[in-house]
């Protein structure tokens, strides 16, 4: 009886183990952002299905998976089934953003706070898909709370500078010339040299027709 009892324990203790560390990697997110770069998610898709099953409800590994699952849309043949792929990975950051008021938020990847990073992530990937999945505005929203956040700034600009690109380009997209610049400014302030000041400072200046 106590060695069934020490197995039941032992077993407790293993899910709890493989629970906590379902969230992605910092490797795993290393992964993920070489495969965006080069367009090609289909591997790392898969690893972050593994990640899902085991916790479907971990907004980070939702988030992962909802953004990478959005971007192989490009790769389904029939125009329905590019929908309907795009569909389902923004739902599933939908979801990602509604649990995330109940997660903790002890842990930090890329220099970010998990609720910052999920955050990023959906906003950038909601300002980029089309129109008509009707989610720039809602990403736009999470730019917004989240380079307003004293939290956010002070985290140092190398872990940040590719969020306020993405943020800076779309309010570029939303012709919001103000707060691009504003978000500049804050990138500027903490990274003078940082190539990215240097590139979002060129592309408001073209914008402003300088």
């Amino acid at each position: 009886m106590r060695t069934f009892i020490s197995l039941i324990l032992a077993t407790l203790i293993l899910g709890n183990v493989i629970s906590a560390e379902a969230a992605p990697s910092a490797a795993l997110i290393a992964e993920y952002n070489q495969a965006a770069a080069k367009g090609d998610m289909g591997s790392v898709l898969l690893k972050l299905e593994q990640l899902k099953q085991q916790q479907a409800d971990d907004p980070l590994t939702l988030v992962y998976w909802g953004s990478a699952k959005t971007m192989t849309a490009k790769d389904e043949f029939w125009p329905w089934s590019k929908y309907q792929c795009a569909e389902t990975g923004l739902n599933a950051i939908d979801k990602s953003l509604v649990l995330l008021a109940q997660a903790p938020n002890d842990e930090r990847r890329l220099g970010l706070d998990i609720r910052s990073l999920t955050q990023a992530l959906a906003a950038v990937t909601y300002t980029a898909v089309p129109k008509m999945f009707n989610r720039f505005e809602r990403g736009y929203d999470l730019f917004i709370t989240l380079l307003a956040s004293p939290q956010f700034q002070a985290v140092p600009a190398e872990y940040t500078a590719w969020i306020y690109q993405r943020a800076i380009s779309a309010a570029l997209v939303a012709k919001d010339l103000a707060r691009a610049q504003q978000w500049q400014q804050q990138l500027a302030k903490q990274a003078p040299t940082h190539p990215l000041t240097q590139t979002m400072a060129a592309m408001i200046a073209k914008a402003k027709g300088e």
